[in-house]
């Protein structure tokens, strides 16, 4: 079935409309990569995406993480990728601390490896 043809489907929503980071996303795509025929030299740190890998600590305190979260949005970071604490060792599971996460109001991803990775911006 073809869901562009179908009568009673919603409009496709545009990314930048969705949250800052896609916005962030969308604009480095179609100026600076020119959605991948060119690439124009980076001019500044609005010129690249920066995501940054976070990782549930082994227990279950999560304050360092917090802290951690909160630093890095201040330096400017886009994003915090949250995965799913492939050592084997007792941790809080990575949906939890991207619950916890919203309290710095910080856009993240959490990655299910297996599973569709979900896109959170508060």
């Amino acid at each position: 079935m073809n869901l562009n043809k179908c009568k009673n489907s919603l409009p496709p929503v545009p990314p930048e409309s969705k949250s800052e980071l896609a916005a962030k996303v969308r604009r480095v795509w179609v100026e600076r990569l020119q959605c991948g025929k060119r690439r124009k030299a980076p001019v500044g740190k609005e010129d690249f995406v920066v995501s940054i890998e976070v990782n549930p600590a082994p227990g279950l305190d999560i304050s360092k993480r917090i802290e951690v979260a909160k630093k890095l949005k201040d330096a400017g970071v886009d994003v915090i990728n949250i995965a799913d604490g492939p050592r084997a060792a007792v941790r809080v599971s990575n949906t939890a601390l991207g619950h916890a996460l919203q309290t710095c109001k910080c856009q993240f991803v959490i990655s299910n490896y297996g599973n569709t990775s979900l896109w959170f911006s508060c």
